[in-house]
């Protein structure tokens, strides 16, 4: 039976060696974590950049195509200023009221003489949209 021997000095500097290979090791796999966690964080910066730019093109469009739809069925956005409540009003008369206790009450015009709260029954106003 034969037996072997190490020597001492060989095997601390191998285990010295080998300790070094492996701090080397862990520190290439930190820097490369690193870089591709900032690889990803910055993918997804630009990937929410451009939705958020998509998300406000869609809102102007959204807007111009309603813009443009109301104008065909000639529909615009007019305001109670005394309740500051907004309607949709059809057609472009120049005076327009509304009840405000009943919204589906609503007078258009175009005489500028026309009053709508003379004569009216009971519980019916009418504010003037502007």
């Amino acid at each position: 039976m034969m037996s072997s021997k190490f020597d001492n000095r060989f095997v601390q500097n191998i285990n010295i060696k080998h300790s070094q290979f492996l701090a080397n090791l862990r520190a290439r796999e930190r820097a490369f974590n690193v870089s591709q966690n900032r690889i990803h964080q910055n993918n997804m910066k630009a990937l929410d950049d451009s939705y958020n730019n998509f998300r406000q093109r869609s809102v102007t469009n959204d807007r111009s195509h309603n813009a443009f739809i109301d104008s065909i069925h000639e529909r615009r956005q007019m305001t109670d200023t005394s309740t500051g409540q907004k309607y949709n009003v059809e057609g472009y008369y120049e005076h327009n009221y509304v009840n405000p206790n009943n919204i589906n009450q609503q007078i258009q015009t175009n005489s500028h003489l026309y009053d709508p709260n003379v004569n009216n029954n009971i519980g019916e106003y009418y504010n003037e949209l502007e």
